[in-house]
């Protein structure tokens, strides 16, 4: 058998090599939860990256409290606010998905629509660092 180079083979193995760091680094971006402001509607909401969050319209404040994210995970806890879902009803999980704008939230289990549908209005675009 006959080995030919030719002057692209090591542009081929660059390319090749670049290919993969790039497909490695989307994958670890999408395993971790980005944190900061994204917009829907006339609604934002911030992940503040330290596990508090706050959603309002406009400038007014409408709830805010803790948020946990385990893998594609994240459970959402109202604290206060005039959009506080009722006692038993404080905490809903939904599976989250970065893309390439923001974020997509897809109920997993919450009894509050008042938090049910604003969360999966999406998707939520990134407007900023928390």
């Amino acid at each position: 058998m006959v080995k030919t180079h030719s002057i692209w083979s090591p542009l081929i193995a660059s390319a090749g090599v670049l290919t993969a760091t790039m497909a490695v680094s989307n994958v670890a971006f999408a395993d971790a939860f980005p944190p900061g402001t994204y917009e829907a509607r006339d609604l934002a909401v911030t992940f503040d990256g330290k596990g508090h969050y706050t959603l309002t319209q406009g400038s007014a404040l409408k709830v805010s409290g803790t948020y946990t994210v385990t893998g594609d995970e994240i459970a959402v806890t109202d604290q206060e606010g005039p959009w506080l879902c009722p006692k038993g009803q404080r905490t809903g999980s939904y599976h989250w998905e970065a893309t390439l704008n923001g974020l997509v939230f897809t109920k997993m289990a919450d009894e509050c629509e008042g938090r049910s549908v604003p969360m999966t209005t999406g998707p939520w675009k990134h407007k900023g660092a928390a």
